[in-house]
């Protein structure tokens, strides 16, 4: 195997994810409280566009836009628009993000004349910290109480993998859906992770999706301290998983190494040529983890 990637993407291995419409499925039907859920059309769910998201805001902040229709679906809301944020850390500017989420969708909606669709914000965070996300109202301590209906409030569903039972979690029927939330659930516990490693491998191990299963892989390589080599673990739980991934990581860095050098030269131009291609390796290397299942990649190379 190439050298090891030492920075992981939290944020883009939860939207590659996103984008497999089973994989979001099972997602929402273990986050969304189960009468919500059950309204939904959830076979017809799809991606839609993220113009709710504004250019500056886009830079940072994870983009994945879904839309269901209601079985029953009537005249004022034949559809329910999810918006996912994603965090690996804290970030207590978060409910004013969230508000410019829901004004430029709903902005968006009526600019296109199109019915008056509900938006439900959906948070799933994974850091370290504990996190008591508060709302904008309660950052008024001192405010007159007449004077709270001229303050924005609206409600949103707040997944904390710290707080998920790790029992229900090993329930999951879904492999990759069980292996990831183990997974992200320990992402700042290095000792914890390492102690369940096999677990994850064996649970990865029972899904038929390699293109997923494999980047899940190379997610968790980006985890472990370098000195935890994951190669003997794979081999031991399914020999053959282990050369689909040894193989799909080879090829991957070595697209990433042609790719980032390239990257690197129009770096170099402005920021010196040998950091230039350094970090343009880098970054490549990062893009590519994500791209296997849109190009189709053969692991057999």
């Amino acid at each position: 195997m190439a050298e090891k990637i030492n920075r992981p993407r939290h944020d883009q291995l939860f939207k590659y994810l996103m984008a497999d419409l089973s994989f979001s499925r099972e997602f929402l039907k273990f986050i969304l409280p189960e009468e919500k859920f059950e309204e939904l059309e959830i076979s017809r769910l799809m991606l839609t566009k993220s113009s709710y998201i504004d250019d500056k805001l886009s830079e940072n902040l994870a983009d994945v836009v879904i839309k269901i229709p209601y079985k029953e679906a009537g005249e004022e809301h034949a559809n329910l628009i999810i918006i996912f944020e994603h965090k690996s850390y804290k970030d207590d500017r978060l409910p004013f993000q969230l508000l410019r989420y829901l004004s430029n969708g709903y902005l968006d909606q009526f600019i296109n004349s199109v019915p008056r669709t509900p938006i439900m914000l959906v948070i799933f965070y994974h850091g370290k910290d504990h996190w008591d996300l508060k709302k904008i109202r309660e950052g008024f301590s001192a405010i007159h109480a007449s004077n709270l209906r001229f303050v924005p409030d609206f409600d949103w569903i707040f997944i904390n993998t710290n707080d998920l039972d790790e029992i229900s979690l090993m329930n999951l029927e879904d492999a990759l859906l069980r292996s990831v939330l183990l997974t992200q659930k320990y992402s700042h516990n290095t000792k914890a992770l390492v102690s369940r490693i096999e677990t994850i491998i064996s649970s990865l191990s029972a899904s038929k999706n390699y293109h997923h299963r494999n980047v899940i892989l190379l997610y968790l390589t980006q985890l472990v301290p370098i000195e935890e080599n994951i190669i003997p673990i794979i081999q031991k739980t399914d020999p053959h998983m282990e050369k689909e991934f040894v193989s799909f990581y080879d090829y991957m860095m070595n697209k990433a190494e042609v790719e980032g050098l390239q990257k690197g030269i129009e770096k170099g131009i402005e920021k010196g040529i040998e950091r230039g291609l350094e970090k343009g390796r880098e970054e490549a290397k990062l893009e590519l983890i994500f791209k296997a299942e849109e190009e189709g990649l053969s692991l057999s190379l």
